[in-house]
């Protein structure tokens, strides 16, 4: 057997392996197509890889913006938002996320609170000022 002929197949072998570094390297991150982390427990339903875009929406779809979604699902906070009452009413809707960060695990409350805690929220921000009786009570009572 001729040796360049040897010599020859064994490059072609390496070949296939040369081919898939250079796949890998140009492909696109992989990050889009992995879950972030697992869901809320209210949301846990939702947590497949298959279930993504019943919250996500996929691009150039009608309705696909994240918050479309949400109102879609949580028609209450629609109902609010469309009589002009409450916190969501006038809060920014283009990212929900922005006060409930999903995918931070099971026992995540689901709410960010910017003043650090449910104790500490103004109240008046939601439209329904605490007043006498209610200015003193807990907000878990």
């Amino acid at each position: 057997m001729d040796g360049r002929r040897g010599g020859g197949l064994r490059a072609r072998a390496r070949l296939p392996h040369c081919l898939w570094i250079l796949v890998l390297a140009g492909a696109p991150p992989a990050r889009a197509q992995v879950s972030p982390g697992p869901l809320s427990r209210v949301h846990q339903d939702l947590d497949s890889n298959l279930k993504c875009f019943n919250c996500h929406g996929q691009r150039g779809q009608a309705g696909s913006s994240l918050p479309e979604r949400c109102l879609a699902c949580h028609k209450e906070i629609a109902a609010l938002i469309a009589g002009g009452h409450g916190l969501h009413a006038t809060a920014p809707r283009e990212d929900c996320a922005r006060c409930h960060p999903e995918h931070a695990g099971r026992d995540f409350e689901l709410i960010h609170w910017d003043e650090g805690s449910p104790e500490r929220f103004d109240h008046a921000r939601s439209g329904w000022p605490l007043e006498g009786r209610h200015a003193a009570m807990k907000c878990r009572d």
